[in-house]
Parts: structure tokens; C-alpha cells; sequence
């Protein structure tokens, strides 16, 4: 008896979600092998980051000319974890102004050649107990990026130390680490942000000395859960085109 209401309960709690996603025009029109790429790069993120969603199950499939179908079956809400698999994907580094940020968010106070930025620092309050909160930051960033880069050789993830800091270790491309490089001996000194989908997604830190060794190494207190899934983004590479929903662009 005690078994058959566990089961109940369990299928209760769980829903389908489904969600349509159409690929936008970028360098012409999303034909076939764009829409097929990018259903096969779902698939690798999802398989991925598995153990991190938690989903039930999971499926994407194509819907000719430029739409897929992805179903989900979950306990909690989905809409998170689709928002990181259905990302473009593409980073880029941008140098930090020394400029305060204008009161008031003012864009016209902005240095030239300069635009403002929110990062989202994600962190667990204390009163309620562990509820996730955002945090937001102004930075101010120079409009032009330093680097852009396709695709990573490999992102990994890990905790160090008592306190448990983490730490992201960024593998180039041979090509982009010769970039990475010249940039950083160019600009040792200053602050350093990385942007995915135009979004600081890690906070600038100061460049110490070049870069040559082909990999870069970010530490902070960040939120882990977030990073496990920035890395599964960067391991499986860029989607071809942006995706939008139904509702919008996620």
C-alpha cells in the first residue's frame, strides 16, 4: 500500500512541458542542416547535464523548414534548464572601464565607446533559508569585444579549498589561445569580463601577466550549479542561429 501511494504521489507531482523553438535567420536562411545541427547539439547539452536537470525525460525533434519540438517530463519547473540548453553559445571578452557606473543606470553619462552592464550574481539567503536570490551589479564594459571565440577545445568545472571556491579552467583553440595571448600581455593590469549571448555570465577579474599556456583559469565564489551548466554549453559548442519561442526570445 505504502509503495502504491508513493507512485501515485510521484505521478502527481511530475507534468509534460512542451515547448516550440523556431531558429532565426543568421548568414541566410536556417535551412536543413542548421536545424539538424542544432537539434543534435540539444541532445548533446541534455545528455551532458543529465544528472544536473533532473528531468524524467527528455526529446527533441525537428519540425521542418526551421522549428523543433522539445518535451519535457519533470517535477520541477523545466523553463531553467531549457534556457541554457537552447542558448546560442557564443562568448566573448570584454575589457572593463574604470569609470564609476551612472546614477540611475544614465546611459548618456557612459564613456564613449562604452556600454553598461548588469552582471547576475545568483546566491541562497539566509532568512528564508535557501532561497536563491539575484543579486544585480552595474560594470561598465567597452562596447567593441576584445576576443570573440566559436567554441572551446574544453570548459571544466570544479570546487577548491575549504571554503570551496570555484574554478573554471577555459581550454583554447590553438588559434584563439595565440589571440588570448597577445590580448592579455597587451592588457595586463586591467579587468577582464566574459560575456555569453551578451551577457556577463562571469564578472571581470584583473589580468595578471600573458596568457600563453593555451588555457585561463577563473576563481570566485560563484554559483556552482549555474557553472556546471556554462560548461556543458561550452563543451557542446555554439548553436548554428539563435532560437526563439512562441512567447519570445529566451
Amino acid at each position: 500500500m505504502t509503495l502504491l501511494a508513493s507512485a501515485i504521489s510521484r505521478s502527481v507531482s511530475t507534468r509534460t512541458t512542451e515547448a516550440i523553438y523556431r531558429l532565426a535567420q543568421c548568414g541566410g536562411e536556417a535551412g536543413p542542416d542548421k536545424l539538424a545541427r542544432t537539434v543534435e547539439l540539444i541532445r548533446k547539452r541534455q545528455l551532458l547535464l543529465a544528472d544536473k536537470l533532473s528531468y524524467q525525460s527528455f526529446h527533441v525533434e525537428s519540425r521542418p523548414p526551421d522549428r523543433l519540438l522539445i518535451r519535457v517530463r519533470a517535477s520541477k519547473d523545466p523553463q531553467p534548464g531549457l534556457a541554457w540548453l537552447t542558448r546560442q553559445g557564443r562568448v566573448e571578452f570584454r575589457l572593463l572601464n574604470s569609470a564609476p557606473a551612472p546614477a540611475g543606470g544614465n546611459e548618456a553619462e557612459l564613456p564613449r565607446g562604452c556600454e553598461l552592464k548588469l552582471y547576475r550574481a545568483w546566491q541562497y539567503r539566509l532568512n528564508p533559508p535557501r532561497e536563491l536570490q539575484a543579486v544585480e551589479k552595474p560594470f561598465i564594459l567597452q562596447d567593441e569585444p576584445a576576443l570573440k571565440l566559436e567554441r572551446f577545445r574544453r570548459a571544466e568545472v570544479h570546487t577548491a579549498g575549504l571554503h570551496q571556491m570555484a574554478v573554471v579552467t577555459l581550454y583554447f583553440e590553438q588559434e584563439d589561445a595565440r589571440a588570448f595571448g597577445r590580448f592579455t600581455a597587451l592588457h595586463a593590469g586591467r579587468r577582464m569580463a566574459m560575456l555569453l549571448d551578451g551577457e556577463i555570465i562571469l564578472p571581470p577579474t584583473e589580468i595578471e601577466s600573458a596568457i600563453t599556456e593555451g588555457s585561463v583559469q577563473i576563481k570566485g565564489y560563484f554559483f556552482i550549479p549555474r557553472l556546471y551548466k556554462l560548461a556543458a554549453v561550452l563543451n557542446a559548442g555554439p548553436l548554428p542561429c539563435p532560437l526563439t519561442n512562441e512567447k519570445g526570445k529566451l
